[in-house]
């Protein structure tokens, strides 16, 4: 369970990373893509696509540092918690509703990686070894 949590994980990272910094640091002309169309250049709330950047790349370093560190790895299922209810929005608040369909499909694989990353590592956290129980006799 661990190799495989670890490369689920660090993918999500991967992605929240790269998305996150396009959303947070790219300027507005570069982030007018056709296929985002919640984040058109000219909308009311136009800094809410930065603020969504921040968001992602602190899930992402909330789902990695802590591992790392081995400094309060509590905060990974937390951040994966966070991520999910990031995502859980942008899926039944956006694409949902724009009927985009490669965007459901896609938050929903995320959903269920940040999903797998939660419950592994909260499993991990209460003490879990991530190996089968044999029987004994």
């Amino acid at each position: 369970m661990g190799k495989v949590l670890w490369i689920v994980q660090l993918l999500v990272v991967a992605v929240y990373l790269m998305a996150g910094s396009y959303k947070a640091f790219a300027p507005a002309a570069v982030r007018a893509n056709p296929d985002m169309k919640w984040a058109k250049p000219g909308l009311k709330f136009e800094s809410f696509v930065e603020i969504v950047g921040y968001l992602e790349i602190a899930g992402a370093l909330g789902l990695i540092l802590p591992q790392l560190t081995g400094i309060a790895k509590f905060l990974t299922p937390l951040a994966a918690l966070g991520l999910t209810i990031l995502m859980s929005v942008a899926l039944f608040m956006v694409n949902v509703p724009l009927g985009n369909t490669p965007g459901i499909i896609l938050d929903s694989v995320l959903i269920s990686m940040i999903l797998y990353v939660f419950f592994g590592r909260l499993y991990l956290l209460s003490g879990g070894n991530g190996k089968r129980a044999t029987k004994k006799d």
